[in-house]
């Protein structure tokens, strides 16, 4: 592997201390999911075999939707629970990455969520039913404590219920009933006073979700929650499947209850906590495209209208091999860390320091040299470039089960295409650049080979004095 290159390839005596690129997939299920999947021992097997180094798990938070019928939701209700890290208990959850990374002392383990944070219904249980936005999701990694998953502010976690004034309301019914018995109306006394108790019944233990599920009106309130909840130094979020379609059109879930979920590019825009979005395989239809939802949210950093930059990611949400055809290292993400630790790799993820990539017919790209050089000075993926007075791209990639393979190099800058060839690969390239009246700046690589092979890099960022 070459890819230990590329961090500190301005400057040829470093290269040889820069670590390989950790080989790792995200958005991998376990039997603590829904989708009934393979154990983690299993999958982990299948990783070390397939040269995988890293493990990101995202196994459901919650997998419990109510419907209840009004005026008493609580009393009068359906719910339907799937496995999930809360309903088997996030200390058994741990406890069992515990022992694997035990059993697989070479490989990083990284715990973590897919999470629904919000649901909400339209519709009847008569004529029929609605849920909406149930295939909305984001992952969190890195939850290493009980108390974090405990603390996820999703639907179907009652840690996350607020208690509130308006749930006593009830207590005025009561109070009714004693004014009605001292008043002589002993049958109206005996109606308010069980209404009271029903309706109190009802609303123990007075505490309720932030936005009730028969609320069409939260928006993007309770994704801001769960990305700010997991905004932290030691933790991972970011937007899975944006652009998924399976769920675009009502689907069937039971009796006269169907399922929707619209695609959402504008969430990497209107949530602008998260670390970025699952580009590969369900994020890169019109996201990446120049001048797409990416490039609009990076231009938006550079303005500083949004506090850290989104990065794009490689998922899998994989289910085992019969869930959904996805392979297991389909679309895996190279990691430039400094260390073999789950530290190391959440560090770099969080800085942008990786690529993604979605093989071809088991066909894939190496990056083998991504930086921009100017004035003495270099910076590659995540990083900045101080002095950019005359920026110097540098592009190298290298096939990988090919001796040679073509593929179409996009090279863009601030989500224009500066640079655009078709090559057989192996090849490298220095692209010089003159960004004109730009003080601030960012350059990334968009490689596609084969009908579904795609490489992206993070963007490199470069400013001018």
């Amino acid at each position: 592997m070459l890819s230990g290159l590329l961090l500190t390839a301005c400057a040829l005596p470093a290269w040889a201390a820069v670590p390989p690129a950790i080989k790792t997939v995200s958005h991998v299920h376990s039997a603590y999911s829904a989708h009934h999947a393979p154990d983690m021992l299993a999958t982990l097997q299948l990783a070390r075999q397939k040269g995988i180094a890293a493990v990101i798990f995202a196994d459901d938070a919650s997998a419990t939707f109510e419907y209840g019928l009004r005026p008493l939701r609580n009393l009068i209700k359906k719910t339907v629970a799937f496995n999930s890290v809360l309903r088997a208990g996030p200390e058994v959850y741990l406890k069992n990455i515990a022992s694997l990374r035990r059993r697989f002392p070479d490989m990083v383990i990284i715990p973590g969520v897919e999470a629904a944070p919000f649901y909400y219904w339209t519709g009847d249980p008569l004529k029929g039913l609605v849920m909406h936005n149930w295939n909305r999701h984001l992952s969190v990694a890195g939850l290493e404590r009980a108390e974090d998953y405990r603390g996820l502010p999703v639907l179907g976690n009652p840690r996350a219920a607020v208690w509130r004034w308006s749930s006593l309301w009830p207590l005025a019914l009561l109070a009714l009933s004693l004014w009605a018995g001292r008043a002589g109306w002993r049958k109206a006394a005996w109606a308010w006073s069980a209404a009271g108790l029903i309706f109190i019944a009802d609303a123990f233990p007075f505490h309720q979700p932030s936005w009730s599920p028969y609320d069409s009106t939260a928006g993007w309130k309770p994704y801001e929650a769960l990305a700010s909840y997991a905004d932290r130094p030691d933790l991972l979020c970011f937007w899975n499947h944006p652009e998924a379609s399976s769920w675009s059109t009502p689907q069937d879930v039971g009796l006269k209850v169907k399922a929707v979920t619209a695609p959402y590019p504008e969430a990497l825009a209107l949530v602008p906590q998260t670390d970025g979005f699952a580009a590969l395989w369900e994020g890169h239809r019109t996201m990446t495209a120049p001048g797409g939802a990416w490039d609009q949210a990076l231009r938006s950093y550079l303005k500083g209208a949004r506090r850290k930059p989104p990065w794009a990611f490689g998922e899998l949400d994989y289910g085992g091999a019969s869930a959904n055809g996805v392979g297991l290292d389909d679309v895996y993400m190279d990691v430039h860390a400094s260390s073999r630790t789950m530290a190391g790799v959440l560090e770099s993820l969080k800085k942008g320091r990786f690529e993604s990539i979605a093989k071809d017919a088991g066909r894939t790209v190496e990056l083998i040299e991504w930086s921009v050089s100017s004035a003495g000075a270099c910076a590659s993926s995540g990083e900045t470039l101080p002095d950019a007075s005359a920026p110097q791209v540098r592009i190298a990639l290298a096939p990988v089960g090919a001796p040679a393979l073509p593929a179409t190099i996009t090279l863009l800058r601030n989500g224009f295409v500066i640079f655009k060839e078709t090559q057989t690969l192996p090849w490298s390239r220095t692209v010089p650049d003159d960004p004109e009246e730009l003080k601030r700046f960012y350059y990334r690589l968009d490689v596609r080979f084969g009908p579904n092979g795609v490489l992206l890099s993070n963007p490199i960022f470069a400013q001018r004095p």
